[in-house]
């Protein structure tokens, strides 16, 4: 079932991109998966452009966002 913006932005609790990337780096589960409700729908998407088949995409997605907590406390809050 697809989510819409407006039902991921609630279920993310409203918090800024920033917000969620200081819960992550504090290792907080709850931020962690705030974060990913907010992006995993575009990055599948656009996963889903490089590979046709959905697991991989999905595995590719899974490594990213692996990567994306590994380095979550480089981001300064820019692009």
């Amino acid at each position: 079932m697809k989510e819409r913006q407006s039902d991921i932005k609630r279920s993310t609790g409203d918090h800024s991109d920033l917000e969620l990337a200081q819960g992550c780096r504090h290792k907080d589960r709850q931020f962690q998966e705030l974060l990913y409700r907010r992006f995993a729908p575009k990055m599948l998407g656009l996963c889903r452009g490089y590979f046709s088949d959905r697991d991989t995409a999905q595995d590719v997605l899974q490594e990213g966002f692996i990567k994306v907590f590994q380095r979550i406390e480089h981001y300064k809050g820019e692009g």
